[in-house]
C-alpha cells in the first residue's frame, strides 16, 4: 500500500512538472508571439546553415581537385565548370547569410527576454496587488513562495533561452543526421548516443538547482532584507545610529556563504 502511495506521489509530481512547463510555454507564447515567429526561421538558418556550409565546402574541394586533375588551359574552359562556380558563389552567400541571421537572432532574443520577463512580472504584480488582505506578508511560507515566484521570472527566461537553443540544435541535428546516414547506418546512432548523456545530465542538474533554490529561499529572503536595511534610506539612519553595520554585514556574509556553497555543490557535481 505504501509503495502504491509512493508511486502515486511520484506520478503527481511529474504531472505537476509537466503542467508547470506547459503553463510556462503558454506564457512565453502569449508574451512574445512576434519574436517567436521571427526566431523560428532564423534558428532554422543558424542550425542548418553550418551543415549546408560544410556540404558546399565539400563540393568546392571536390571540384577544385577535379579541376587540378583536368586539362584546363583557357578561361573559357574554366567558365564551363558551372558546378564549381555555382558552389563558390553559394559558399560566399551562405557566409553572408549566416552573419546576418546571427545579428538578427541576437536582436530578437533580446526582445524575447524583455517581453517574457516583463509579462511574468506583470502577472506576478497583478496577482499580489489583487489580494484583499495582507496575510501573504505575514506568513513565512507565503513569503518564501513569493520569493520563489520573483526568482521564477529569471527561470522563465532561462526556459525560453533553452527552447531557442533546442530549436537551433534540432535544425542542426536533422541535416547532420541525413548527411551522416549516407556514410553508414551506425554513424547517426553514434551521434545521437554521444549527445544523450549531456542532455540527461543537464536535466538532472537543473532539477537539483531548483531544489537547492527552494531549500535556500528563507536564507535568500533574510539576505535581501539585510541588503534593504543597509541600502534603504528608511533604515540607514537607525543602522548608523546603533552601529549595526558590522553585525548586518557579518550576517549577510554568512547567508551568502551558505547559499553559495549549496549552489556550488550542485555546479561541481554537474561539471
Amino acid at each position: 500500500m505504501d509503495d502504491y502511495k509512493l508511486s502515486g506521489d511520484i506520478m503527481m509530481n511529474k504531472l505537476s512538472k509537466f503542467a508547470a512547463v506547459k503553463r510556462a510555454l503558454l506564457l512565453i507564447g502569449q508574451a512574445a508571439p512576434m519574436e517567436i515567429s521571427t526566431l523560428l526561421p532564423l534558428n532554422f538558418l543558424n542550425g542548418a546553415g553550418p551543415i549546408l556550409h560544410l556540404y558546399i565546402s565539400k563540393i568546392v574541394i571536390d571540384e577544385a581537385v577535379r579541376l587540378i586533375d583536368s586539362n584546363i588551359r583557357t578561361i573559357a574552359d574554366l567558365a564551363g565548370m558551372h558546378l564549381l562556380l555555382g558552389a563558390m558563389l553559394a559558399f560566399l552567400m551562405v557566409i553572408f547569410l549566416l552573419d546576418a541571421t546571427r545579428g538578427l537572432a541576437t536582436h530578437a532574443l533580446g526582445s524575447l527576454r524583455e517581453r517574457v520577463v516583463g509579462e511574468s512580472r506583470r502577472q506576478l504584480l497583478t496577482k499580489v496587488a489583487g489580494l484583499d488582505d495582507l496575510s501573504l506578508f505575514e506568513t513565512p511560507d507565503a513569503l518564501n513562495t513569493l520569493k520563489l515566484a520573483e526568482g521564477g521570472t529569471e527561470h522563465l527566461w532561462q526556459l525560453a533561452t533553452g527552447i531557442v537553443r533546442l530549436m537551433v540544435g534540432v535544425f542542426a541535428f536533422v541535416p547532420a543526421l541525413v548527411l551522416t546516414l549516407g556514410i553508414s547506418w551506425w554513424v547517426p546512432l553514434l551521434l545521437f548516443l554521444s549527445v544523450l548523456p549531456a542532455v540527461v545530465l543537464q536535466g538532472r542538474v537543473e532539477e537539483q538547482s531548483w531544489a537547492v533554490e527552494q531549500s535556500q529561499v528563507s536564507n535568500e529572503r533574510s539576505k535581501d532584507l539585510i541588503e534593504r536595511m543597509i541600502l534603504n534610506e528608511t533604515y540607514a539612519k537607525e543602522a548608523r545610529l546603533y552601529s549595526l553595520h558590522e553585525v548586518l554585514l557579518k550576517r549577510w556574509q554568512s547567508y551568502f556563504r551558505t547559499i553559495f556553497q549549496a549552489k556550488h555543490a550542485v555546479r561541481t557535481k554537474g561539471a
